[in-house]
């Protein structure tokens, strides 16, 4: 009997998770817009004082009448009010409370409605509760009064590139960078979308730039590596996941990403260095424990790779490819009865995701059982 194994690592599959890149872009600069925001309104609020009103004294003989209050006061009053909300609406976006600085911010832009950073920060605080509509309505609004600003254009491809309209943030990051050259974050997540978009070339120029203007971002040596690898140029793509590992070494991605390299290459053992230290750093990466049995099946021990697949379908039982390796473990430990429970539950699997190429490669698999 002779079963092929399932176990090659999908290409596609490098990147683990989200960038944690997307959720803290517009934090980067965060403590220097405070200070500048600070600045700033205290340099238009001495700039906007009252012209003073030359008294007149009237003839004894005219009733005094009482002057109304000049309108300059009012605006200045409204727009201090609105400077103090937008102050606070900043404080409670710092401590993740963003539910309450939206509130703040409504009220600092009922006072003042063109000012540029309430819609901006009020949008980036949507953005981070996935109201992806309403972020998007605010950072709009926020480029249109300040241009200038990159700071909105970088939040706006994050927003854009979370509801998959990968051209827009394409275009906001290009917009952004038009404004800050020199920013290495927004080369970086440029790089991101154009994977994404499977623009590869354009990927590895963006990250080259990244890591150009600051050789300790380690995630953009991470991301550059999984462009080779997905290119199948594995000695750089470990280079590359050896840089981010030197200047990162409690990156679980990397070890992770460095370990399905080696996989592929079959240094097994090599492969499985990399999944223990990922598992130390995320015990619940259920990715893994699936490779890590993979390997442990390739070097033909089988109770460790039983284990690991085990694991990996507690964290994840709707893995289909899991149940194919397990199943295949049992074959090869002369248990066909389990071989066969994993391989059927592999099928209905792949066909419940309408995965027709993998159900039917399980299907040729249990023919041979």
């Amino acid at each position: 009997m002779t079963l092929v194994s399932s176990a090659a690592p999908v290409r596609s599959d490098y990147l683990v998770g989200p960038p944690s890149i997307e959720d803290r872009i517009f934090e980067h600069q965060i403590d220097k817009q405070r200070l500048r925001q600070i600045e700033l309104e205290k340099r238009r609020l001495r700039n906007v004082n009252p012209t003073p009103q030359r008294r007149v004294t009237p003839p004894r003989s005219i009733k005094q009448v009482p002057q109304k209050p000049h309108r300059t006061k009012t605006i200045n009053k409204s727009k201090s009010s609105a400077a103090t909300y937008k102050n606070q609406g900043l404080a409670l976006f710092r401590l993740k409370k963003y539910p309450q600085a939206i509130t703040i911010y409504n009220k600092a832009l009922a006072l003042n409605p063109s000012d540029d950073q309430a819609y901006k920060i009020r949008g980036a605080s949507y953005l981070q509760l996935r109201n992806y509509p309403k972020a998007l309505s605010d950072l709009r609004k926020a480029a249109a009064l300040n241009p200038g600003d990159a700071e909105t254009y970088k939040v706006q491809g994050v927003a854009y590139k979370r509801v998959k309209k990968y051209p827009q943030a394409i275009a906001s990051y290009s917009k952004a960078i038009a404004l800050e050259p020199s920013d290495d974050l927004i080369y970086w997540n440029r790089g991101l979308v154009y994977a994404v978009l499977k623009k590869y070339p354009q990927a590895l120029t963006d990250y080259n730039k990244a890591v150009t203007l600051n050789p300790q971002l380690a995630g953009a040596y991470d991301s550059r590596g999984n462009i080779h690898a997905i290119l199948e140029n594995y000695p750089k793509a470990i280079k590359n996941f050896d840089m981010a590992i030197a200047l990162n070494p409690k990156s679980t991605r990397s070890h992770y990403n460095r370990g399905k390299v080696y996989q592929i290459l079959k240094q097994h053992s090599k492969a499985i260095a990399d999944y223990d230290k990922a598992i130390t750093l995320n015990p619940k990466l259920a990715e893994a424990y699936n490779n890590r049995g993979v390997s442990y099946k390739s070097l033909r021990d089988y109770p460790k790779a039983l284990l690991d697949f085990n694991k990996g379908i507690s964290l994840k039982p709707e893995r289909a490819r899991v149940y194919t390796s397990r199943g295949l473990t049992y074959a090869l430990m002369g248990n066909k009865t389990l071989a066969r429970q994993d391989l059927q539950i592999a099928a209905s699997l792949f066909l419940k995701q309408k995965n027709q190429k993998d159900y039917q490669s399980v299907l040729e698999l249990l023919k041979k059982l």
